[in-house]
């Protein structure tokens, strides 16, 4: 099984698939401070990826994978981004 659920620890080994996304929530939403390793980890699923960036859970090992952890970086970086404040009206000076 991809995802190794440990006390208050998970750890994604090898590939992820869609299946696994529900494990990943029950354990998310089993206690608090849950952690993930993705130091074994793979191919993640979107399903997985998006599991991740909802939940934003602390990480204890980043994938290996260059191409995964820029992805998961990206990902945590602009969902931890404030939202943008509304627009500023342009004012206009009338020539003199």
């Amino acid at each position: 099984m991809p995802v190794v659920i440990e006390t208050g620890r998970a750890r994604i080994e090898g590939t992820a698939r869609v299946e696994e996304a529900e494990t990943l929530v029950s354990f998310l939403e089993s206690g608090a401070d849950p952690v993930i390793d993705l130091g074994q980890a793979g191919h993640l699923h979107t399903a997985v990826l998006q599991v991740l960036l909802a939940y934003r859970p602390v990480f204890s090992a980043l994938p290996a994978d260059p191409t995964l952890l820029a992805l998961l970086t990206h990902m945590h970086a602009a969902n931890t981004l404030e939202p943008p404040s509304a627009p500023q009206a342009l004012s206009v000076e009338s020539p003199p």
